[in-house]
């Protein structure tokens, strides 16, 4: 069974939403310190909401959703969400 739900918002936009089927409640340094040891570049980080860019723009919320940005191609989205979701679920507070 899979822990992230994953849709398209809205059907003019090119981003997707990844959501946990259970709030994670994210330790958002931690998210941070993650992601930045994998590669990714971190252009804002607050106490709610980490944004960060590797190929994708990733908006990452403390309750665990996931927003990609500038990216059409449904399959290929659900597979970079997935994969920054096993990333950052360990991250809680």
């Amino acid at each position: 069974m899979s822990e992230i739900v994953i849709f398209q918002p809205c059907r003019t936009g090119a981003a997707f939403q990844g959501t946990p089927k259970k709030n994670l409640k994210l330790n958002m340094n931690k998210v941070k310190e993650v992601l930045s040891k994998k590669g990714f570049k971190i252009k804002l980080a607050l106490k709610d909401v980490v944004i960060a860019e590797k190929k994708y723009v990733f908006n990452i919320f403390k309750d665990g959703r996931i927003m990609i940005k500038e990216i059409k191609n449904e399959e290929e989205a659900k597979k970079q969400i997935k994969n920054l979701f096993k990333l950052i679920k360990e991250t809680k507070d």
